[in-house]
């Protein structure tokens, strides 16, 4: 009796264990990796146009302009160096020169 018990055990065993390749995807066949290689970037929210954006280089020319408490509000096209990688509340965006300006989101939104 114990050795039909075990024999059913290492059966049932056996076909528990068994490798279904028809429901999974490997890395290779997903459709996420396409779409990363078709784009450099994921973008998420509204659609925002670079028409009528200042260069990083005119944007420093102003801030050196600019006294304590001014507000500039503007459209700018840089280079992003840095993001926050837990919210997204902030990035850093090359000025050039080695320079860069600090953006804050207020509400994670421009």
């Amino acid at each position: 009796m114990k050795s039909k018990i075990i024999i059913l055990l290492v059966v049932l065993v056996s076909f528990a264990c068994k490798n279904e390749k028809e429901n999974a995807v490997s890395a290779e066949e997903s459709p996420v990796n396409d779409v990363a290689s078709e784009l450099a970037y994921a973008s998420f929210g509204e659609v925002i146009e670079a028409d009528g954006a200042w260069d990083a280089s005119l944007l420093a020319e102003k801030y050196e302009s600019l006294n304590s408490g001014d507000t500039l509000i503007t459209k700018v096209s840089a280079s992003i160096n840095e993001v926050c990688s837990s919210k997204g509340c902030w990035m850093k965006l090359d000025l050039g020169n080695d320079e860069e300006v600090m953006v804050k989101f207020k509400d994670y939104g421009f």
